[in-house]
């Protein structure tokens, strides 16, 4: 799902958490999303930097780093989170496991 980045904290966690409950006993649930890169200076983080500028500014919402990104997930209930890839060093593959 390439939504996250939509919505703010609250919602995110509302739905990872419907996410969680729909999933089977040992499902998973593989997450699309930009990712910020923590404390790198390129291209990539620079152009995730303006998205996350234009998210806050028009829905109240932002990137998220793969530490938020975990944080979020086991709050959510999932016991276990991977960041399997990262494309262009922007787009991030993640699995979030029940």
């Amino acid at each position: 799902m390439e939504v996250l980045h939509n919505w703010d904290d609250k919602h995110c966690l509302k739905l990872l958490r419907n996410c969680y409950e729909a999933s089977e006993k040992k499902g998973e649930v593989i997450v699309i999303s930009y990712m910020m890169s923590e404390g790198e200076v390129s291209n990539a983080a620079k152009f995730i930097s303006q998205i996350d500028l234009q998210m806050a500014t028009q829905f109240g919402a932002k990137q998220r780093t793969a530490k938020q990104f975990k944080s979020m997930a086991m709050d959510a209930g999932f016991s276990s989170f991977q960041l399997k890839c990262l494309v262009f060093n922007v787009v991030a593959v993640m699995e979030l496991y029940k």
